[in-house]
């Protein structure tokens, strides 16, 4: 048997079916535009120390070349010192070999210069090597001429007998007495 109240052969009670839910997607998350963060502080920092990296590295440069000069001056006028002493020591010497000379020089000329009184004993003593070594040219003004006179000769006669060897052309020859 078939339940009461239906008939055989039938098909089972149709039931409405449900209508269909309406399914509701979760609301959708509400984006906030994100921002990027504000860096202007940071970016007027950053220019800020770059400029004060270029003024630090300006100035040490301009240090630098001040310190250079400096030093360079200084260099120079140390220099400049050095050779003014050592011109005035040789100037100490040459007159304190003069004034300790004794004896006899010869006077080989005058002449009108003082440049041509040292080109004369320069020829003369290339000349003369062997009768020149050891004597000591002096060059002194009379007047208007140069004289040139060596020596120094302990004697007279010594002093007599390189005038025979040394002397220049018809200038003459003659001894003095250096005390």
């Amino acid at each position: 048997g078939a339940p009461a109240g239906t008939a055989m052969g039938s098909a089972p009670p149709v039931t409405a079916p449900e209508p269909p839910r309406q399914l509701t997607p979760p609301p959708a998350p509400v984006r906030v535009a994100e921002r990027a963060p504000d860096r202007t502080a940071e970016r007027a920092a950053d220019r800020a120390a770059e400029r004060a990296a270029e003024a630090a590295a300006s100035k040490k440069a301009a240090e630098k070349r001040a310190a250079d000069k400096v030093l360079a001056e200084k260099k120079l006028a140390e220099k400049v010192l050095a050779e003014k002493k050592l011109a005035e020591k040789k100037l100490a010497e040459k007159k304190a070999a003069e004034a300790k000379e004794t004896g006899w020089r010869i006077q080989l000329g005058s002449y009108p210069t003082q440049q041509s009184a040292m080109q004369a004993w320069t020829k003369l003593a290339a000349a003369n090597k062997k009768s020149t070594k050891g004597l000591n040219p002096h060059f002194s003004k009379y007047g208007a001429l140069y004289r040139l006179q060596v020596g120094a000769f302990p004697t007279r006669e010594e002093a007599r007998d390189n005038c025979k060897t040394l002397e220049i052309g018809k200038n003459g020859c003659f001894a003095l007495n250096i005390e």
